[in-house]
């Protein structure tokens, strides 16, 4: 279990390196922290039956998931943020348009 444990944990500080570095983009990593958190889970309930490797697991990949996660609900919400205020500002634009004729 401790090489698991290390070997997953080395997987996950070369995908936030590949990933900091701009290599990887966020979805990838995101995909790849998935796989992990799968793949572990597999090998938890099939071969090991043990809850305690797959907490640890899943606490690793939180700790570098949940960043890129937020910060893609950010950029998102600034996506959103920007359509709308486009969107009401064409509003306005037709509105004063008309106001002029």
């Amino acid at each position: 279990m401790d090489e698991i444990q290390h070997t997953v944990k080395t997987i996950s500080d070369t995908i936030e390196q590949l990933y900091k570095k701009g290599l990887i983009l966020d979805n990838d990593a995101l995909t790849m922290f998935e796989a992990i958190q799968n793949l572990t889970s597999y090998f938890s309930n099939k071969y090991f039956d043990n809850q305690i490797l797959e907490e640890k697991v899943n606490t690793v990949v939180k700790k570098l998931y949940n960043p890129i996660l937020a910060k893609q609900s950010k950029e998102e919400g600034l996506k959103e943020g920007l359509a709308e205020g486009i969107a009401k500002g064409e509003k306005r634009r037709k509105k004063a348009k008309k106001g002029v004729k």
